[in-house]
């Protein structure tokens, strides 16, 4: 479920008047989603270089506190500008964030919104990116006027496209995208507020 977080964001414009968003603190039990905070530049440190992060994401590809905390400040002012939300996923076994989910192109109708996530190596195959995706597309149902997400995945990264069948996503189209300089295939799928209501849970 990974996407690239500068073509989702470059040219977004936030319409005139829109409310602030509220960043959320989201929940299932024993997974946890919250904002990004300074304090969590350790967290990034295993996943700069991750080829399977940074291929897609704007997440530095050399860890230093500098280039950390600029990451989250982004972050920060996409929120004021209601082009995205990021959040930080934890677990109750873990020390801190495990990977993030993200919600982009809020108000561009054009271009999204789109839902994606990253998980940590350690972290991945346990069900907790799917869990994430989940919270987060159900508060964007319930919290803002979205009537639909759009989810991206590599034809070759079956288990994310399976995650994402899960949910109800139906297939919209293929996308060809450059990614730092290489020709790939999306397989682009699109997610109704009416269809995931009729999704159960687990």
């Amino acid at each position: 479920m990974e996407l690239d977080e500068v073509s989702l964001t470059d040219g977004c414009v936030t319409p005139a008047g829109a409310d602030r968003i509220v960043p959320p603190e989201l929940s299932d039990g024993d997974l946890r989603l919250r904002p990004w905070r300074q304090d969590d530049l350790s967290a990034l440190e295993p996943v700069c270089g991750d080829g399977a992060i940074c291929r897609f994401t704007t997440v530095p590809r050399t860890y230093s506190a500098t280039a950390a905390s600029a990451w989250i400040a982004r972050h920060e002012h996409y929120l004021a500008d209601r082009i995205s939300v990021v959040l930080a996923i934890e677990t109750a076994a873990s020390a801190g964030p495990i990977g993030t989910v993200w919600l982009f192109a809020i108000d561009d109708p054009s271009r999204g919104p789109r839902i994606g996530c990253w998980l940590a190596p350690g972290e991945r195959r346990k069900g907790f990116g799917s869990r994430a995706v989940t919270l987060l597309v159900r508060w964007a149902f319930e919290q803002l006027d979205v009537d639909a997400v759009y989810l991206d995945s590599e034809l070759e990264n079956r288990a994310s496209r399976l995650a994402i069948q899960k949910l109800g996503a139906a297939r919209h189209s293929y996308v060809r995208r450059d990614v730092r300089g290489a020709s790939v295939t999306l397989e682009r799928r699109i997610l109704p507020r009416a269809t995931f209501a009729r999704v159960p849970d687990g």
